[in-house]
């Protein structure tokens, strides 16, 4: 027994002492660390702690001063914040915490600050056509504003800020499910956050998902929380989704709810988007009369003379004139008229119809009263095409030669 505890107890005593050199080697390599990192030998500084490091893993220490290594004298944020890291889940003294909290928070800044640059370098290079460029520095940029997110709290307003521009870059890199994770959690902790509110409805506009978009607007709406851009937004989804009767009453009711400079700004914004819906009416879908609906009620915000009105115009007539040609057409094929012999020659004998000709009318209408005030050649050849088909031909001509001297479109 007694041969037996004196082997316990000699091999207890070995490990001891093996622990305490490892201890203490640890600690003559920090302070060595130290004495060259006052001589600015980083050289021989980061060898020592990397020892220390590898003598003593629980030890905070070392990384904490590789970490200022990195930050303060080689500027290498990326280095320190890893090592800033490390340190931050070992034993670490109270001063070295507390300082480890303030120069955690320089890193972020800095990882931002960096980050903001690379985005606008992004922003030139795509200016000038530099695709690839510009996705190599949106990249940077969403990498330095993940980073700076890790190194502040999730409750303050610098993670906020930090989140707001990560997600404009992961928007332009087309990484949509981060950036709607983000957003959501954004407006999870404040409902009124038209920022993330506006981006997150965009998101779901670009991802074709309107219908979620009109969800989070609409639902936003209903507790007060609303701006121009989500307004905007929604004029747009409801477009989209062809929901044109929610989006007259919208419209209607913006308009009737603001004044001055805001209610401009909503009248421009619903003939802009009703202008698109009939145009995509008439040359997609081949919906006229659902066109002709939209363009009417585009032109009767304001009817005064400006460059969106004659594009109303212009489309409103060319959704009558198709109106008109649809007519003629459909009553042809369902009345092709008589074969009937003149003479040597056989000849179709057409069954008399003007019907269609109301349309061309309508569309004449429209069109004539500002064609020499827009001048423009497509407003001139729509015209000919309109007198055309009324059987004007000497009007038809006069368009025509009046397109030779208008302005291109």
């Amino acid at each position: 027994m007694n041969k037996v505890f004196s082997l316990t107890l000699s091999i207890a005593i070995a490990l001891f002492l093996m622990s305490a050199d490892s201890g203490c080697e640890g600690s003559q390599d920090i302070s060595t660390a130290k004495l060259a990192m006052s001589k600015k030998d980083t050289a021989k500084a980061k060898a020592a702690l990397t020892r220390a490091m590898q003598a003593d893993t629980s030890n905070g220490e070392p990384y904490y001063l590789m970490g200022n290594i990195h930050f303060y004298d080689e500027k290498n944020y990326d280095k320190a914040a890893e090592m800033y890291q490390k340190a931050s889940v070992k034993k670490l003294g109270k001063e070295e915490r507390k300082k480890l909290e303030t120069i955690t928070s320089l890193i972020a800044n800095e990882l931002r600050n960096e980050g903001v640059r690379n985005y606008n370098d992004g922003l030139s290079a795509f200016k000038n056509n530099d695709t690839t460029g510009a996705r190599e520095y949106f990249t940077k940029a969403r990498d330095n504003f993940r980073k700076a997110m890790t190194m502040v709290s999730d409750t303050s307003a610098a993670y906020v800020d930090l989140s707001k521009i990560l997600v404009a870059s992961l928007s332009v890199l087309r990484e949509n499910d981060e950036a709607t994770m983000i957003l959501t959690k954004l407006i999870d902790k404040n409902p009124a956050d038209t920022i993330s509110i506006q981006q997150l409805a965009d998101i779901y506009l670009r991802s074709k998902k309107a219908d979620q978009a009109i969800a989070l607007l609409t639902s936003s709406r209903q507790k007060g929380v609303t701006s121009l851009t989500m307004t905007q937004i929604l004029f747009e989804a409801y477009a989209v989704t062809e929901k044109y009767l929610e989006l007259e009453k919208l419209l209607e009711e913006a308009i009737a709810n603001s004044t001055g400079a805001r209610r401009t700004q909503f009248i421009e914004i619903g003939k802009g988007i009703l202008l698109q819906a009939g145009v995509n009416l008439i040359f997609e879908e081949k919906k006229y009369d659902l066109a002709i609906e939209k363009l009417q009620k585009a032109y009767s915000f304001d009817t005064s003379y400006s460059e969106i009105n004659a594009q109303i115009i212009y489309n409103l007539s060319a959704a009558y004139t198709r109106v008109g040609d649809d007519d003629q057409k459909a009553f042809r094929e369902k009345n092709p008229g008589k074969k009937v012999k003149k003479g040597r020659q056989t000849i179709v004998e057409e069954v008399p119809y003007d019907g269609y000709k109301v349309h061309y009318e309508k569309a004449l209408a429209v069109l004539k009263p500002v064609a020499a005030q827009i001048n423009k050649k497509p407003y001139w050849r729509l015209l000919a095409k309109i007198y055309g088909s009324l059987g004007n031909n000497q009007e038809a001509q006069n368009a025509l030669n009046a397109e030779k001297t208008a302005s291109e479109e």
